[in-house]
């Protein structure tokens, strides 16, 4: 969602932009929790919550009989699905880091994209070694150095900034 809010202001017609964020919340909430039921239903719970990834064990335990057996292994459409969301999420994550970092800077986009882009080449291939490390440093890591940071502290301090500005400049008037 904050991803979006950075890309809001450059849309044509905000009031849709909002409009159609809202539908695609409902709509991913929709897929999300079916998802996770079909998961359930098909696995059970202990074995979903085991499974780093539900969806790929759900899709590899299914199959299809048919018409001579056209539809096989269906478990790569799932390796598919993963990672063009994979695709569309980082490609989110990265424009409004460079739309946020240009505005910041007060620099021209274009002159943003290709250092950000080498720095997040970097720090994928440095930070994490393999999926477990990955879901460690997620799971211990990333909550206290980067969610509690960005979501509390940076809005509290924006807060008092902005309300120092505000009394400083009643006192002026």
């Amino acid at each position: 969602m904050i991803a979006f809010t950075m890309i809001f202001p450059y849309l044509n017609n905000e009031k849709k932009g909002f409009h159609y964020c809202f539908i695609a919340m409902i709509i991913a909430g929709i897929v999300i929790s079916f998802t996770i039921a079909m998961d359930i239903a098909a696995l059970g719970g202990t074995m979903v919550s085991r499974s780093p990834f539900p969806l790929l064990t759900t899709m590899g335990e299914v199959s299809i009989h048919s018409f001579h057996s056209f539809i096989q292994r269906l478990d790569i459409l799932a390796c598919i699905i993963l990672v063009m969301g994979g695709f569309f999420k980082i490609t989110i994550y990265a424009y409004a880091t460079v739309i946020g970092s240009a505005d910041l800077f007060k620099i021209p986009h274009k002159k943003v994209a290709l250092p950000l882009a080498t720095i997040i080449l970097i720090l994928s291939c440095v930070i994490a070694e393999n999926t477990s490390e990955h879901f460690k440093e997620g799971l211990d890591i990333v909550p206290y150095y980067v969610h509690i940071p960005m979501q509390m502290g940076i809005p509290i301090i924006m807060l008092c900034v902005s309300l120092l500005r505000k009394h400083f400049s009643l006192k002026k008037t």
